[in-house]
């Protein structure tokens, strides 16, 4: 059996702080829909209203995302083909007393596909390109480390790193990696904000996996949907 995973950040902050969201989420739900992707993690789906939008589109699928009255503070959503169960919201809690608005964090679920249980993670490290915020993603992974055990998971998210050398314990990139997910090249990256990290092209977005299975195809869509572009994997189980 062929599955494709997949992941992306959003860019979903209200207008004025990004630009053509509704036009976005319109190509976000065409994407997802005409690439036949069965299991979606995204980041930065911020308003409840996008996420109802979206679970509205998307009828087909399961849908995750962590409880929140007025918007989705995580920012984190699961789409899935396949019935989620046990699913669980982690958040960074230490982030608070280092100024990071969000409350970032990841989500923890399981899939039953072909008669056997998969871990799905989704996460949103943090952001800052220098040793404090190395630092700050080391103790976010050692919080997702503490959580994983030998069943068969994945983890996909945006790890907010600038090289594409990544690892957890037994965990291997099956995503493709010699291609930076943020770059200037995209018409929706902030040049503004470009000139607080060390380099113009970003190895942000990863997908991550601890099973043995045929990676048929890795891939990343040039489509500018967001500031990041879109990632997935297909493989055989």
């Amino acid at each position: 059996m062929r599955i494709k995973i997949a992941t992306l950040n959003f860019w979903g902050l209200p207008w004025p702080f990004s630009v053509d969201k509704k036009k976005r989420l319109e190509m976000l739900v065409l994407f997802i829909k005409r690439n036949k992707l069965d299991i979606i993690c995204l980041q930065e789906i911020w308003l409840n209203r996008d996420f109802k939008y979206l679970c509205f589109k998307l009828s087909e699928y399961y849908s995750f995302k962590p409880k929140n009255f007025i918007f989705n503070s995580s920012g984190l959503v699961i789409f899935s083909k396949f019935k989620l169960s046990d699913s669980e919201f982690y958040p960074f809690n230490f982030l608070f007393k280092n100024f990071e608005l969000s409350r970032k964090g990841f989500i923890l679920l399981k899939v039953k596909i072909k008669n056997k249980i998969f871990k799905i993670i989704n996460t949103h490290l943090y952001h800052h390109q220098n040793i404090f915020g190395e630092k700050t993603r080391e103790k976010q992974i050692n919080l997702i480390r503490k959580n994983l055990d030998n069943s068969p998971t994945f983890i996909l998210g945006d790890f907010n790193t600038i090289n594409n050398n990544w690892s957890i314990n037994k965990f291997k990139i099956i995503s493709k990696k010699d291609e930076p997910t943020f770059s200037l090249k995209n018409k929706y990256v902030h040049r503004g904000i470009m000139k607080f990290f060390n380099n113009s092209d970003l190895y942000c977005d990863l997908i991550l996996s601890n099973s043995k299975f045929r990676v048929i195809k890795k891939k990343i869509y040039k489509t500018e949907i967001s500031d990041h572009y879109f990632i997935s994997s297909e493989i055989e189980l």
